[in-house]
């Protein structure tokens, strides 16, 4: 069978994420608010993950320096984006943190020593027209970005950050570095809910009933998708710049 090109793979992965927001939604419902409902999502495939890298340690336990690089930006970043999608509106979350190409063509320039070719320097400024019309407003009485605004933008810098990884370190273990990832995303997430929101723990009460959607969806959906961006776009060209 033909394996799938990595333009594909981005656009399906990129589908994915463009959808993070549909069980959160039914995680808040259920009353797990705030950026705990990201923790528990994000939670959800370490139970495969973990013992996947226990059992197979010997070839996971490599490159720990870059594994540890990309784990804390990229879990940083998703750990901003979807913290932003509980505090803003989706449309302007997805559409700040999808100006990640901007950040990873910076990176790719300095860290990798990267061509700035035109066609580059030409999304960058379409890019930041964009985001300038969008927080364009006549309303000079609010700020044209609130929290989850000011998380969802931060959270293309930190995942345009982590894909350049990606691309400097293509040989850094798939499964370990996306452990990595998703316990930095978890950890950053109680973090934000503790110290910046002050948010209280939720009860036993309220995340047992949010398990089932938190479990299935992590590990069915969301797993997948981010194995796919860091395992076989590893070494792509398209890697630093597609998200």
């Amino acid at each position: 069978m033909t394996r799938p090109s990595p333009s594909v793979i981005l656009f399906l992965a990129a589908a994915v994420w463009g959808l993070y927001w549909v069980p959160l939604r039914q995680l808040e419902a259920l009353g797990l608010t705030g950026t705990w409902g990201v923790a528990l999502f994000n939670a959800g495939p370490l139970v495969v993950l973990i013992p996947w890298v226990i059992r197979n340690r010997a070839t996971q336990m490599q490159d720990l320096r870059a594994v540890a690089l990309i784990g804390l930006a990229a879990g940083i970043g998703m750990s901003l984006y979807a913290s932003g999608l509980v505090y803003s509106s989706v449309i302007r979350v997805t559409l700040l943190f999808y100006l990640t190409p901007i950040w990873s063509t910076i990176f790719g320039v300095y860290w990798l020593s990267e061509r700035l070719r035109p066609g580059r320097i030409l999304a960058i400024v379409l890019g930041l027209a964009g985001l300038w019309l969008l927080l364009a407003s006549n309303d000079t009485t609010t700020l044209p970005l609130n929290a989850g605004d000011l998380m969802a933008l931060l959270s293309g810098v930190f995942w345009g950050l982590g894909a350049t990884g990606i691309k400097k370190w293509p040989k850094a273990p798939t499964m370990i570095t996306t452990a990595a990832q998703l316990t930095v995303t978890s950890l950053f997430c109680i973090i934000l809910g503790l110290f910046v929101f002050g948010d209280d723990l939720p009860g036993m009460d309220v995340i047992l009933p949010a398990l089932p959607i938190a479990m299935g969806a992590s590990i069915l959906v969301l797993l997948p998708s981010v194995v796919a961006i860091s395992g076989p776009l590893n070494g792509c060209s398209r890697a630093g710049s597609a998200f």
